[in-house]
């Protein structure tokens, strides 16, 4: 897309970078014999943490890239700037949510995951 052509400044701030999943109905999952539902599992877990682990070095190739190329990066945010972007954050997830581009139940979830993961709580 060639978007780094027409920016001077960047930021480590991750916003995101793609979402993706395997999803199966819970019917389905249901249906299969305890030693399909255990290799689902463990080959799901093996695989997300080897694609976390190629989308961060892949991510660091970028930010040099990016870095040779002239853009300026912006390590350090004071509280009050990371608080202007969790609102802008916030603002932009209300209004595709009010919109009905994507529901407002998935943001809710979204965001109550993220602070489990961060107090190291395990997902329900």
């Amino acid at each position: 897309m060639q978007w780094h052509t027409k920016l001077k400044y960047a930021t480590h701030v991750p916003m995101t970078n793609a979402i993706g999943s395997l999803v199966v109905s819970q019917r389905f999952y249901n249906s299969l014999p305890e030693d399909l539902k255990s290799l689902l599992r463990s080959t799901g877990k093996v695989v997300a943490e080897q694609i976390n682990k190629d989308s961060r070095r892949d991510n660091q190739k970028s930010i040099e890239l990016l870095k040779q190329s002239g853009i300026t990066f912006m390590w350090h945010w004071s509280e009050e700037e990371k608080k202007q972007m969790l609102e802008i954050r916030d603002k932009a997830a209300q209004s595709l949510a009010d919109s009905g581009y994507i529901p407002e139940k998935f943001f809710t979830q979204t965001k109550s995951f993220l602070e489990i993961y961060r107090t190291n709580r395990e997902i329900p």
